[in-house]
């Protein structure tokens, strides 16, 4: 069983006096048998790719002769950790193939047949091998090289983040939702009021270790495979680019939702990643298998989204950005030698999207923030209204009277802002809160009503148990909203 970032096991083999182009024709036949698919073929060197299976997520059969050995390595075309044993059992099933064949054959009809191995028809248009970085071990995802520079640094930067807001008082299980805000987390209330920059900071920002876990292990698979493909620059402007799309998606879909993790972006990324296995870029021999295992992560994540307090928005939004991204490097990709061509998509890339964004973000209604402010103005009229309660023993009727009146006004402006807030689009918390608001309203102006009735009569006992019945229900009022709000 190997392990590692690409398990891979390999076989070195003596020819035994067949030549290179003998040998490589019988493992090709052996490929065929075992409906394996040949992907390049060279006069020392042959390529296979494994069926995509639930059993195998597909690997990659290198075969490359020197003199008069050949060495036979098998590896995952996925980041798996773990192989299981496939790539042994592969080099094994290869080998037992290439020696039925050779038994099957007589000496002089091999060199004969022989004769035939070539290489299968490829478009001249497909320029693109998805390469496997070199790194090994568990630490080594951690350091930038060549074709998975910026990957490690994002993923760093994730953990640093993490282990900041834990140094801080985060829960690392579960931190609370007002702590993610304070980080940055994308909460509409407070993102549309001036906080665009948490389109950006909530990407880096995650609920808890296993989401971070999770959502780094995602985006070290997809790095991998996808950043020796665009390059350091592309990678990154990708990265952020689709991070915002799929935080606007949250933002245009939830009212109310704190949002944090860098799996919109990660989703961007396979996204990217979708976009191009559906061109010619990428050998076709290759497309298969990781079109196949990346609709399995895409398809698993978002059906496992529908459930629970998941996201789902700004995956979709970060995918679609990302199947965006992916068609438009397409160009660049092909022409990677025209600087004109891959600086304005670059360019026209982030203007496009911040464009979009700030339509979209200014566009929407930001009903929470609108409430919060009515309570604002609502608080300020009850601590004025409620002032005709501090006046001492003694006051003049006439003075009192006036509190009294200016009081009722203010409570009825009070009921004017609860209807002008049941025209908002408010999630059941602040429609509940706001329900019990008018009530206390109301409430308050049938204590005030009475108790300027008594004055005005000079009666203080006619309208007393009405005004204690009132006081009471007021009382009654404002322990639900204390419990509302607890």
């Amino acid at each position: 069983m190997a392990t590692g970032i690409f398990p891979k096991y390999s076989q070195d083999l003596p020819l035994e006096g067949l030549t290179a182009q003998q040998f490589l024709y019988l493992a090709m036949q052996s490929a065929g048998r075992n409906g394996w698919r040949i992907s390049q073929a060279a006069a020392n060197s042959l390529k296979i790719y494994t069926d995509f299976s639930w059993l195998s997520w597909s690997e990659k059969i290198n075969i490359i002769i020197e003199g008069d050995t050949a060495r036979i390595t098998s590896a995952c075309t996925n980041v798996q950790i773990t192989d299981w044993g496939k790539n042994k059992r592969n080099v094994r099933e290869l080998l037992q193939g290439i020696a039925e064949a050779k038994n099957m054959l007589q000496p002089e009809d091999l060199a004969e047949k022989a004769k035939t191995y070539s290489a299968p028809a490829h478009d001249d248009e497909e320029i693109l091998v998805p390469q496997q970085p070199a790194v090994r071990g568990v630490f080594s995802v951690f350091k930038p090289g060549e074709g998975y520079f910026i990957t490690p640094i994002l993923i760093s930067i994730n953990i640093l983040v993490f282990i900041a807001m834990c140094l801080a008082g985060a829960n690392v299980w579960q931190p609370d939702s007002q702590i993610l805000v304070s980080w940055g987390a994308n909460f509409r209330p407070v993102t549309l009021n001036n906080g665009w920059w948490r389109l950006i900071t909530c990407c880096f920002l995650h609920v808890g270790i296993l989401h971070l876990l999770l959502n780094m292990y995602a985006l070290m698979c997809i790095g991998l495979l996808l950043e020796p493909l665009l390059g350091a620059r592309r990678f990154l402007l990708a990265y952020v680019l689709t991070g915002i799309t799929g935080s606007l998606m949250s933002l245009y879909w939830h009212d109310f939702m704190v949002s944090a993790g860098a799996s919109g972006a990660i989703f961007g990324m396979y996204g990217v990643f979708l976009a191009m296995l559906t061109t010619n870029l990428i050998e076709r021999t290759a497309r298969r298998s990781f079109l196949a295992s990346t609709l399995i992560f895409v398809g698993y994540n978002l059906m496992n989204g529908i459930e629970g307090n998941i996201d789902n928005a700004a995956h979709i939004g970060g995918l679609l950005g990302g199947l965006f991204m992916g068609y438009l490097f397409y160009p660049v990709l092909k022409n990677p030698q025209e600087k004109t061509i891959r600086n304005s998509v670059s360019i026209g890339a982030a203007l496009l999207v911040l464009i979009i964004g700030s339509i979209v973000y200014i566009s929407l209604d930001n009903d929470v923030l609108t409430f919060q402010k009515g309570v604002e103005e609502f608080s300020k009229k009850e601590k004025l209204a409620l002032e005709v309660f501090d006046l001492p023993d003694g006051t003049d009727k006439k003075v009192r009277m006036k509190k009294l009146k200016y009081g009722m006004r203010l409570w009825f402006e009070g009921v004017a802002i609860t209807k002008q807030a049941n025209r908002l689009k408010l999630p059941p918390f602040f429609r509940n809160q706001n329900s019990l608001l008018q009530k206390y309203c109301y409430s308050r102006i049938n204590t005030y009503n009475f108790i300027c009735k008594s004055i005005e009569e000079n009666d203080a006992q006619k309208y007393q148990s009405l005004i204690e019945q009132y006081n009471e229900r007021t009382e009654q009022i404002i322990e639900q909203i204390k419990a509302l709000n607890n």
